[in-house]
């Protein structure tokens, strides 16, 4: 059977890390824990969720025998692992499902930015293309009032023209007839 210490702390450990209850139970399940043991389990890590422990908790049969050294623990936790390759494998799964859902939610968050970025691009976009049209449109009106102006300019210019040619002649001609007298 499997140390229950160490599956309350895999559990605590998944219930921090934000694991939903039935991935844990199914996990429980793959290592071949009854529906009663699970639910106490889930239920006794939920308590102590909050508080992760660093190093699982010891027996007081080994707070009384300090003279032992520590890689017996390591030794016992190896053993078990051993005896029973599904809590290798379900909590290898878990960490599997646990990686997956974080990078989901990564993408899914990646997904959403991205398109509130389009959103923004193509309401600037649009704004910009309304300003750059009006602009033009003032741009089109300014140009075809300075044509007509230059038109005004350029037949104001050929009638001073005229003029001043009609006087340059009768001015020769005043002269012409001061000359024969």
């Amino acid at each position: 059977m499997v140390n229950r210490s160490v599956v309350l702390e895999t559990v605590r450990k998944m219930l921090s890390q934000g694991i939903d209850e039935s991935t844990i139970e199914s996990t429980l399940q793959d290592i071949g824990m009854a529906d009663e043991e699970i639910a106490s389990v889930i239920a006794e890590s939920k308590g102590a969720s909050t508080v992760i422990p660093s190093k699982p908790a010891k027996p007081r049969v080994e707070e009384e025998n300090e003279d032992e050294s520590e890689s017996e623990p390591d030794e016992t936790e190896a053993e078990l692992h051993r005896e029973n390759p599904l809590i290798d494998q379900g909590l290898v799964n878990s960490s599997v499902h646990v990686a997956v859902e974080t990078q989901g939610k990564r993408i899914e968050d990646l997904h959403r930015n991205v398109s509130q970025l389009h959103e923004k691009l193509d309401s600037y976009s649009q704004a910009g293309a309304e300003q750059i049209s009006s602009r033009l449109g003032a741009i089109e009106k300014k140009l075809e009032e300075l044509n007509a102006n230059v038109s005004d300019s350029r037949a104001l210019n050929s009638a001073l023209q005229d003029l001043m040619q009609k006087i340059l002649e009768a001015n020769r001609r005043i002269l012409a007839g001061i000359d024969k007298k």
